[in-house]
């Protein structure tokens, strides 16, 4: 996995990953690059300005999923084969900042299709 250094994602101690971009106009950028094909699963959600402020979930650069305001409880499942690029982002907008302000994955889990990991 792949952090964006300026504005990472960070784990809690629940192991929840979250964006950490509090400034407007900024971005939190999470990156796995996928070594072997597998199985990825996780729970997600974001807590933010409805409309403005966006937790965009995208596979080799297509967006599977784009959410803002309080939604929290989704889930996604994928088979991914080497090489597959799964990235999370977290980015606000020059104004308004509601909610916890952040994006979130919850028991982000990749189970190997060929043997160990």
């Amino acid at each position: 996995a792949i952090n964006d250094a300026k504005n990472a994602f960070s784990i809690g101690e629940n192991g929840r990953i979250q964006s950490t971009n509090k400034k407007s106009d900024s971005r939190s950028i999470f990156t796995v690059r996928i070594m072997r094909s597998c199985d990825v699963q996780f729970m997600y959600g974001v807590s933010s300005e409805i409309g403005c402020d966006k937790f965009t979930i995208a596979l080799n650069g297509v967006t599977l999923d784009e959410i803002s305001g309080a939604v929290n409880g989704l889930f996604m499942r994928a088979t991914l084969k080497s090489g597959d690029v799964l990235t999370f982002a977290y980015t606000k907008d020059a104004s308004v900042s509601s909610g916890d302000d952040c994006g979130f994955i919850d028991n982000l889990t990749l189970i190997s299709t060929e043997g160990a990991l």
